[in-house]
């Protein structure tokens, strides 16, 4: 499985991805809503964890 963790804190979004990775998934990490929307709009992620409260 793929995942994209689009989260701007990054000590948690790297933990949430060593986590996942833990458990053989794939995953790519964006920093930012701008970086995270062109990763998703590039590549096949199966699921998107997205920061709802992310800054604009």
């Amino acid at each position: 499985m793929r995942v994209l963790i689009v989260e701007d804190e990054e000590v948690m979004a790297r933990a949430i991805a060593r986590g996942l990775r833990g458990e053989g998934m794939a995953v790519d990490v964006a920093l930012d809503g701008e970086s995270g929307l062109q990763k998703a709009l590039v590549n096949d992620y199966d699921v998107v964890i997205l920061d709802r409260n992310l800054p604009i």
